[in-house]
């Protein structure tokens, strides 16, 4: 694995477009992300998905997250 894809999207919305991020792996087993991207909307309903990514690069299964509300 060469980096994380993140995708966010609004929980309305069908289609996940294109990735806004790549991080690198972190080497540990767990893995905190803070949206710091200043794109989310106070009041909003957003899904992120996740996915490992190599060197090809060919993604894995994007893997969603549950519904993250924004205050």
């Amino acid at each position: 694995m060469t980096r994380y894809v993140i995708w966010r999207r609004l929980s309305t919305d069908l289609v996940w477009g294109d990735p806004y991020l790549s991080i690198p792996p972190a080497g540990t087993a767990t893995y905190l992300y803070t949206d710091g991207a200043g794109a989310v909307t106070s009041g909003a309903q957003y899904v992120y998905g996740l996915a490992a990514q190599d060197c090809t690069p060919t993604n894995s299964t994007l893997v969603p997250s549950a519904q993250v509300n924004i205050p």
